[in-house]
């Protein structure tokens, strides 16, 4: 079954199982308890609430430092957008030309967009 998953929480030791909804949940515990005599103490069925990008959006910030020596600077111009129809997940796509910026930045900056696509912009909730 492709929409039930399971997971430990590492904070409370707890395994904690994910399904589609109440009926799909009350079902998988019965099978536990039936088929594998499983004990299972059952809380309240929790709501994963998610965000989403409906429509493409362009931001540029400006950041400027100087502290003595060079300063620090930098000129960044970023595009969010839905998926295409059928994609899932979010795909870090890099346009930078030329030497501008070193290539061996480039996945620092990958892994900072991920990082901040997990706290959505409305709630909180992940991207």
């Amino acid at each position: 079954d492709p929409t039930f998953t399971v997971r430990t929480d590492e904070a409370s030791g707890q395994t904690i199982i994910s399904g589609m909804g109440e009926l799909h949940l009350d079902i998988i515990v019965d099978r536990l308890k039936r088929e594998f005599k499983v004990e299972v103490n059952q809380g309240q069925p929790q709501v994963e609430y998610k965000e989403a990008i409906t429509q493409r959006a362009e931001h540029r910030e400006v950041y400027k430092k100087q502290s003595g020596g060079r300063g620090k600077f930098a000129d960044i111009v970023f595009t969010v957008e839905p998926a295409e129809e059928g994609k899932q997940g979010l795909e870090f796509i890099s346009e930078i030309k030329g030497g501008n910026v070193p290539k061996e930045f480039i996945p620092s900056i990958e892994k900072g967009f991920k990082m901040a696509m997990t706290n959505g912009p409305l709630a909180g909730y992940e991207v």
